[in-house]
């Protein structure tokens, strides 16, 4: 199926451009991009776009959970993932050397990133901004020498911007995942990895007969993220990443343990990225 637009978050040069570009269809889309990640969500739930590409976890800051609250409210499902290495670059204006800089732009989780780097530089300020795309950008528009920003060597290239250090991010295994946002249906059946949002009884032992599911069932659970519940003070639901042969049933099983239980969608595990590499620190992944 051909796709005519697909949402993105941040601006060009921003690792959300990266990895949309490492989409295999995405070569005859137009790319609209959008400045938060519930925007981006919603332009594919409207219909604005016919998918969408936001950040949801990363090795050092760990998961963006204003993604998995978005993608829940939505309806909407992910169709895929994909892992891009971070490097993290100092840009500046052409001629700019590292002591003229008082400013650094760059997205609250690129600034998070580079915390040891920032903090050996005390008399810059950190600036959160759009996206690191966006960042760049804006020390191009505005033309100020003072201004540098974090984002990555593309970033550098568009925007005709001087690389002052590279590799500044604190993790030198450093990733950032990615998920593919579609309109239902877009599972694939026959896919290995599973997104669920669960709500366990508020009784003892209740999260321990959910694992049991995924243990009986022979899946791998690989990511679990617990976040409140609105109305409900210190009561939790759970977002969970499952992988391995998947049960057809596995959601009416659940829904044997669970309060509530919901498919956010089932999916290729790791659709791209240095996949070989990230596995062999998967210990850094944050999952």
């Amino acid at each position: 199926m051909r796709m005519e637009k697909l949402a993105c978050f941040g601006g060009p040069g921003s690792y959300s451009h990266l990895a949309a570009l490492q989409q295999d269809d995405i070569s005859s889309a137009a790319i609209v991009f959008y400045d938060t990640f519930a925007a981006v969500i919603e332009a594919v739930a409207r219909k604005e776009a016919c998918a969408g590409m936001v950040p949801v976890e990363n090795s050092s800051t760990g998961s963006i959970t204003a993604v998995y609250d978005a993608l829940q409210e939505s309806g909407c499902r992910i169709g895929g993932e994909i892992y891009i290495p971070i490097h993290h670059c100092l840009l500046a204006l052409p001629g700019v050397e590292m002591d003229e800089l008082q400013s650094i732009y760059s997205h609250a989780q690129g600034l998070a990133q580079c915390g040891k780097f920032m903090r050996a530089h005390p008399r810059w300020q950190g600036i959160a901004y759009g996206s690191t795309g966006r960042s760049a950008a804006k020390v191009r528009r505005d033309g100020i020498r003072s201004q540098g920003a974090i984002g990555n060597r593309q970033a550098a290239i568009r925007y005709g911007l001087r690389i002052l250090a590279t590799d500044i991010q604190d993790n030198t295994t450093n990733y950032t995942r990615f998920l593919r946002i579609c309109r239902p249906p877009s599972d694939l059946r026959d896919g290995n990895k599973m997104t669920l949002v669960l709500t366990a009884p508020h009784v003892p032992g209740s999260l321990y007969h959910i694992l049991e599911v995924f243990y009986a069932a022979g899946l791998n659970l690989t990511h679990l993220e617990s976040r409140p519940i609105y109305g409900r003070p210190f009561e939790y639901r759970f977002y969970a990443d499952v992988v391995g042969r998947m049960p057809p049933d596995i959601v009416k099983r659940l829904q044997k343990t669970c309060e509530y239980v919901q498919s956010l969608g089932q999916y290729e595990e790791n659709t791209g990225g240095e996949i070989h590499a990230i596995r062999s620190h998967r210990g850094n992944v944050g999952t």
